[in-house]
């Protein structure tokens, strides 16, 4: 066995464990733990992600070293407004600027070393991973409010929040195994689009056949989360996905649609679509307001707060916003407002600089002129630009999750940039790989 061979093993071996800890963290505190322990899991996923960046640390190449500089410009950036607030609330400081810097750097060293063999495998993993989470998260939708298995993992301290029900069908909004509504609902577009994405590039029946039920599986999560975003971000990016892929792929997922029509048939819940249809048309905001949020507002916020009040302070958790009991500081959900009032300007263009991570990425995924790249890139475009626009470093599960998918879309990038693709010679067992009929490791100019 090369060592090649045995980097791209540990590799994805290390990415599924991320992978596992960023799913399942929250189960863990629930169900599982002791209060003692909860930090734990929490920090588990961090841990990883850190441990494997400065694994990978000694790569280096142009591209590597650009975005990584990045980065680092990021963190400069914000280290004034990080520092401050390491001197209001340590805890919440640290949970935000980990958000926003660590995990633009683990996409980016998760790229240098993702494979077609991990690519594969990861995919796998994730497969069972969404569809034990809809069995899941169907239990708990149906199941009672003061049930065991519908605890939220979220009781910050020390105080219990009341679990979340779901307007006409009565039902609770399910959580999966995270620790509240937000991650769950995060998985669920993740899970959808990136299987999305491989039933598009699949090449046997077999590959059509799991991303069609991990696709089926991740609808299931959004559904029963209750939440309106995730159905947003699932119709852009399959839009996006199917205009850029080519006719015989399109007909895939007119396959998955009818799959989907006839499970509606068979299992359907009218109670269910009426309480989304309230959420849609009786909830006191639209979708025009849901996506705009306060529009132009952080930038007073911003001249009110150029140097801003310190990182952590707009947290939801009003037990972390020290600084407000000094001073009168406005509390909005707004993502950017929240940034401009905790970073003023240099947060701003930390946020800029981040989005343009991305675009880069996406840009760069556009030119390789590959399926692959291309359909990654489209699927998680919707969600990622509005993500980064809105400030991502508020949401631990999101902030994992979609830098965790950013860095597969462009770890195929570079593979697709290295080997053109070619069509895929016979093999003697399946793959989710496509394109390189050649080693399923990477010959990468990083190693």
């Amino acid at each position: 066995m090369t060592d090649t061979v045995q980097q791209s093993r540990a590799a994805t071996r290390w990415l599924i464990s991320i992978l596992l800890a960023i799913t399942l963290e929250g189960g863990l505190r629930k169900w599982i733990l002791p209060p003692w322990l909860h930090p734990v899991a929490y920090a588990s996923k961090d841990i990883l992600a850190l441990a494997f960046v400065i694994h990978h640390s000694r790569l280096s190449s142009k591209i590597l070293t650009d975005l990584r500089d990045r980065v680092l410009l990021i963190t400069l950036l914000l280290l004034p407004c990080f520092l401050l607030g390491l001197t209001w609330s340590p805890t919440a400081a640290v949970m935000n600027f980990k958000n926003a810097v660590l995990w633009p750097l683990f996409a980016i060293y998760m790229a240098v070393s993702f494979d077609w063999s991990a690519l594969s495998k990861v995919t796998r993993a994730l497969n069972i991973l969404v569809f034990a989470m809809a069995v899941l998260g169907f239990i708990q939708f149906n199941s009672p409010i003061d049930a065991p298995i519908n605890r939220y993992a979220w009781h910050v301290m020390g105080r219990m929040e009341p679990i979340a029900t779901f307007g006409a069908s009565a039902g609770v909004r399910a959580t999966g195994t995270f620790s509240y509504i937000s991650g769950y609902s995060t998985f669920a577009s993740f899970a959808f689009l990136w299987m999305i994405w491989r039933l598009l590039n699949a090449q046997t029946l077999a590959e059509r056949a799991f991303s069609s039920l991990g696709a089926l599986s991740g609808l299931v999560c959004a559904l029963t989360s209750g939440s309106r975003s995730p159905l947003y971000q699932c119709f852009l990016g399959l839009a996006m996905a199917i205009a850029v892929s080519q006719i015989r792929r399109k007909l895939r997922i007119l396959a998955l649609l009818g799959v989907v029509i006839a499970c509606y048939c068979t299992f359907s819940k009218e109670q269910l679509f009426m309480s989304f249809y309230q959420r849609f048309t009786e909830a006191g905001d639209s979708t025009s307001q849901r996506i705009a949020g306060a529009g132009l507002e952080f930038v007073r916020l911003a001249l009110q707060h150029p140097f801003g009040v310190g990182m952590g302070q707009e947290s939801n958790v009003s037990d972390y916003r020290i600084a407000e009991q000094q001073a009168a500081i406005e509390f909005i959900e707004d993502g950017r407002s929240r940034m401009a009032i905790e970073g003023g300007w240099l947060a701003i263009l930390a946020q800029m600089i981040t989005l343009g991570i991305f675009i880069s990425i996406a840009i760069r995924a556009w030119r390789t002129q590959n399926d692959q790249a291309r359909i990654a890139a489209a699927a998680i475009t919707p969600a990622a630009t509005y993500l980064l626009t809105n400030c991502l470093w508020y949401d631990h599960n999101g902030s994992a999750l979609w830098w965790f998918f950013i860095g597969a879309c462009l770890s195929v990038t570079l593979r697709a940039a290295e080997t053109p693709m070619r069509p895929k010679l016979p093999t003697t067992s399946p793959s989710y790989a496509a394109g390189n009929p050649q080693s399923s490791v990477w010959q990468s100019e990083f190693v």
